[in-house]
């Protein structure tokens, strides 16, 4: 690991989340809650990253918060998920998100996973991948 190395600052990417096509909370609420363990150990980390859920959900597992995003207040329905603090809602809050993936907003490429331009980001952007 960096600590382990004696690194003092950190760079990590929102790993995972292009075209890999992970949920960006998923992701950024694992670093958040890995960061969290190493807290004091690392003088700087440093997140080059356009996704705001992703730097959010990092944010709110570093905060020992769950890491699923809020609805706007005085939107209809309430709150969409409610934090209830400490680190079993962040696990729960992890755990929910994996066994729960919203459905993607794009259409689904006639080829799904065996499509050959899934690597290409331009593609992916336009289009999901499903089973």
């Amino acid at each position: 690991s960096a600590v382990a190395q004696g690194a003092e600052v950190l760079v990590i990417p929102e790993i995972g989340c292009g075209v890999f096509l992970n949920d960006p909370r998923l992701i950024g609420g694992c670093l958040g809650q890995v960061l969290r363990k190493w807290q004091g150990y690392l003088v700087e980390v440093i997140v080059p990253c356009m996704k705001e859920s992703f730097i959010d959900a990092c944010r709110r597992a570093l905060e020992d918060k769950d890491p699923r995003e809020e609805k706007p207040a005085g939107s209809s329905g309430g709150p969409r998920f409610r934090s209830a603090g400490g680190s079993e809602s962040v696990e729960a809050g992890l755990l929910a998100l994996a066994m729960n993936p919203e459905e993607s907003k794009q259409p689904a490429c006639r080829y799904g996973v065996h499509c050959r331009q899934i690597r290409n980001a331009g593609h992916c952007a336009r289009y999901s991948h499903p089973e």
